[in-house]
Formats: C-alpha cells, sequence, structure tokens
C-alpha cells in the first residue's frame, strides 16, 4: 500500500513537473518571438525585458543563446536619460517628471533612466512652479542624455509678464509703421497726380503763351500743384516715420502718452504748402 502511494506520488510530481516545463518553455518561445518583433519596432526597453525571460537557463540552449547574445546587444543600444530642473541656476529636486499620463519619476534624484530612442515628451511638474515641457530626440547607444527644464519664480514671471507687455508695443509699433508706410505710398501716389494734372492743365491754358491769365483761370492748377505738394509732404515724412519705426530698438521703458504722439501739420508756403511731422521718438 505504501509503495503504491509512493508510485502514485512519484508520477503526479513527474506530471506537474512536465506540464510546469512545457509552460515555461511556451513562456520562452513566445518573449523569444516578442523580443524581436519589439527590437525591430525600436522598443527596446520592452525588448529587453523579453529577452531577460528567454535568457533563463530553463529556457532551450538555442533560445537562451540567442536571447543572451539579444540581450547585450539591446543594452548596448539601449539610450538613457538623466533628467535635472533648476531655478535661478540652482538644481531643484522636488520636481515629478513624466511621459504623457506615465509618471517616470516622484522626485529628480539624478539617476539614468532606460528610455526608447526617436522624439520623446517629458513634462516637469512643480506644486508652486507649475510645468515645463521638454521635447528632444533620445538617441539610440548615447548613455545619460541630458534633459533639463529651467523654471522661472514668480518675480521672474513678473518680469517675463512685462517683457511680453513690451513686446506687444514692439508689435504695435510695426503696425503702425506699416499703416504709415501705406499712407506714405499714397501720399507719393497723389502727388504724381496732382502734380502731373496741374502740368497738364496749364499746358492747355491758351493765356498761358501770351501770359494774359487771370486769377480765375490759374486758381484751379494752384490747388492742384498745393494738393501736390501736401501729398509729397505727408508721402516722405510717413515712409520716414515708418522706417524709423522698423528700424529702431523697443524701448525698455513705456514713454508718456503725449510724449509719443506724432503729430502732422500741414504749413502754407509760397509754392503751395508742405507738411511737417512732430513727437518723440
Amino acid at each position: 500500500m505504501v509503495r503504491r502511494l509512493s508510485v502514485s506520488a512519484a508520477i503526479g510530481v513527474l506530471l506537474f513537473s512536465s506540464v510546469a516545463l512545457a509552460d515555461q518553455k511556451e513562456e520562452c518561445v513566445t518573449a523569444y518571438t516578442k523580443a524581436q518583433e519589439l527590437r525591430s519596432d525600436a522598443k527596446l526597453r520592452e525588448a529587453r525585458e523579453q529577452l531577460l525571460t528567454c535568457a533563463q537557463s530553463a529556457c532551450p540552449d538555442f533560445i537562451k543563446r540567442d536571447c543572451s547574445k539579444w540581450l547585450g546587444e539591446v543594452e548596448a543600444t539601449l539610450p538613457t536619460v538623466v533628467f535635472s530642473a533648476k531655478l535661478d541656476g540652482k538644481d531643484l529636486t522636488d520636481v515629478r517628471v513624466r511621459s504623457g499620463d506615465k509618471v517616470i519619476s516622484e522626485s529628480i534624484d539624478g539617476r539614468a533612466v532606460p528610455w526608447d530612442p526617436g522624439s520623446a515628451t517629458f513634462v516637469f511638474e512643480n506644486d508652486e512652479l507649475g510645468e515645463k515641457e521638454v521635447t528632444l530626440i533620445v538617441k539610440e547607444g548615447q548613455k545619460a542624455q541630458s534633459v533639463e527644464a529651467v523654471f522661472e519664480s514668480k518675480t521672474s514671471g513678473g518680469s517675463a509678464g512685462g517683457s511680453a507687455k513690451l513686446d506687444t508695443g514692439s508689435a504695435d509699433d510695426k503696425t503702425l509703421a506699416y499703416v504709415l508706410g501705406g499712407v506714405g505710398l499714397v501720399g507719393l501716389g497723389g502727388f504724381a497726380y496732382f502734380g502731373l494734372s496741374g502740368n497738364s492743365d496749364k499746358s492747355s491754358l491758351a493765356c498761358a503763351d501770351t501770359k494774359t491769365c487771370t486769377d480765375e483761370d490759374l486758381d484751379p492748377i494752384k490747388k492742384k500743384y498745393l494738393f501736390a505738394d501736401i501729398s509729397l509732404g505727408v508721402g516722405v515724412v510717413s515712409l520716414g516715420v515708418a522706417t524709423y519705426l522698423l528700424l529702431s530698438p523697443s524701448s525698455k521703458t513705456e514713454p508718456a502718452k503725449d510724449d509719443t504722439a506724432v503729430r502732422f501739420d500741414v504749413v502754407p508756403s509760397s509754392r503751395g504748402g508742405f507738411a511737417t511731422v512732430s513727437g518723440a521718438f
């Protein structure tokens, strides 16, 4: 009776061992196949996990041999990244790092983290300073590639806000420059039109040769010459101011509104008139 029980137990152990061995071999084959697919897709971290499975001593010899070889190659080409964060030139540690919805590290400790090659975006989070996003190309085979986020203090953030306001002012200057440039071109066009029209009218006067023209005859021509002079003055001044606004650097301090106002004036002259511009630049 005892012998029968011993034989039955031995058979049970053998059957259990055979089933376990078969399952383990199937796991080796699955890992062997997946590792090759993942490696070809540049998913080196997942490929490494599969290769660690199929390189175990319990796997068939040819699988174990290939997986061990591939594991060495993957570990050599698998990049690593080192995260860092700075505030005012000083290192920060209380920064969480994630990629998408996956948290990579709850804090920065300076350790190298394996990462797949290719484009990657990391988000650095600090409860007080907010978030900073860093995108870079993780290069295959490069170890300890630096990934750094630079945070700005609240004071710096205020300054940055001020800078943004100055940039808006600079953009307004450029917009004004383009408008004045358009006015200048219209002014030059008006000068050409009224000047040529006045010359044409003057040439067509029969009294011009005999110099017997009356004021009534000459008034329309004088008005056209006046408009031509005014158009020329406005055109030249507008183009000049537009050029100045485009080429001059933006001021770091905001001048008073009265000083920045550009004023145009038309002044009569013996030849008809001219335009002036005044203001602080």
